[in-house]
């Protein structure tokens, strides 16, 4: 099958920036985490205020509260920058007038952008797949991605590549 397609949208980078990372459990609930360890060491400064605990404890857990508090307020704002760097970067590569061509068969995946590189992937090194109405995302060995919209697949397209990647026991995240 061979798909085509112009420059992705940021909304569409960012899509597939998330997917990327709903892969992983802990990027999936980590920003969650931070902030129970928040409101936890923010209890424990709390109860060693009251109770007069010792200065050492004190200062551990409102060192831990801050920088925890740090970490649940910069993730999500360090994640947005990244998108919007990772995009720039992503555009400044790719002319927006150029179609983008892949072409998905039994054995590989060939991503073509004319004028600027040719990649090859094979279906043994796909370690995951992402997909939802807007993205897909192709995960590979060494944390590499390949994404395109799921809107460039014509719907006899779309079943055929799921059951090409079923036939290989891809893992599948959405």
């Amino acid at each position: 099958m061979r798909l085509s397609y112009k420059q992705i949208t940021f909304s569409e980078y960012r899509a597939a920036f998330r997917m990327f990372r709903r892969k992983n459990l802990f990027l999936r609930y980590d920003q969650i985490f931070w902030i129970i360890v928040c409101i936890a060491s923010l209890v424990v400064f709390g109860i060693v205020n009251d109770h007069g605990g010792s200065k050492a404890l004190h200062g551990l857990a409102s060192t831990i509260f801050y920088y925890s508090l740090c970490l649940a307020a910069g993730l999500p704002l360090l994640r947005n920058l990244n998108a919007l760097t990772g995009f720039r970067a992503y555009r400044k590569n790719r002319d927006g007038s150029v179609e983008t061509i892949t072409e998905i068969d039994e054995n590989r995946i060939v991503d073509i952008t004319p004028g600027t590189c040719e990649l090859i992937y094979e279906w043994k090194s796909v370690t995951g797949i992402g997909q939802n109405d807007r993205i897909t995302v192709i995960c590979t060995r060494g944390s590499h991605f390949l994404f395109f919209p799921t809107s460039a697949f014509r719907p006899e397209q779309l079943i055929e590549f799921n059951r090409i990647a079923s036939g290989y026991g891809v893992r599948r995240w959405s």
